[in-house]
């Protein structure tokens, strides 16, 4: 996880050249499955139930602190996209910045989890998910589903808003569009 830190504080830098590299040599995939056209599958995947992953936040206790903290938690998510078309603006690249996205915003969910629970519930979800996916790491796993109950929860908290229209560098956008494009490049994380 080191590297996504080191991306976080570079992401104007030379790094963003090593992601968008990266993700040229899967751009065909990446482009299809943005679009809806394809779904990432597989069968080690591990896979959840809607009340096993419900379980599995009433055990970690963290809903109260997004729904508290939702002022400060969306802005930053929305500036990381924000920071995403900007340097693909700059930089040229066409494809979805899935990586650059990620890579930018798991130190902010990897936060909202450690001090958003308390040691003694994080504990008991790791070892929840290390008894029921004994071969992968229970913290990523951990880290994808509350990214994407986070960006899920978008629509509870902010959906009957009027829909702001930002300006972004390939044009306005709504906050509508906004999250699904963030949507979109989260569910690519859990798939």
């Amino acid at each position: 996880m080191a590297i996504f830190a080191l991306v976080e504080q570079n992401l104007n830098g030379l790094m963003v050249i090593f992601w968008i590299n990266l993700l040229d040599s899967n751009k065909n995939r990446y482009e299809e499955v943005f679009k809806g056209n394809q779904m990432l599958n597989s069968s080690d995947s591990p896979t959840f139930s809607t009340q096993d992953v419900e379980e599995l936040f009433k055990q970690l206790q963290i809903d109260e602190f997004i729904k508290n903290n939702k002022s400060f938690i969306y802005p930053k998510l929305e500036s990381y996209d924000l920071l995403v078309e900007q340097t693909k603006e700059q930089w040229k690249y066409k494809g979805p910045g899935v990586l650059m996205f990620i890579a930018a915003s798991l130190p902010l969910i990897k936060g909202i989890i450690y001090v958003g629970s308390n040691s003694k519930n994080f504990n008991e979800a790791i070892n929840w998910i290390k008894e029921e996916l004994c071969w992968v790491d229970p913290e990523s796993i951990l880290v994808g589903l509350t990214f994407l109950r986070i960006v899920e929860k978008w629509k509870d908290f902010y959906s009957s808003e009027k829909d702001e229209v930002v300006n972004y560098p390939c044009g306005e956008k709504t906050k509508q569009e906004i999250w699904k494009r963030i949507h979109q490049r989260v569910t690519l994380l859990v798939e």
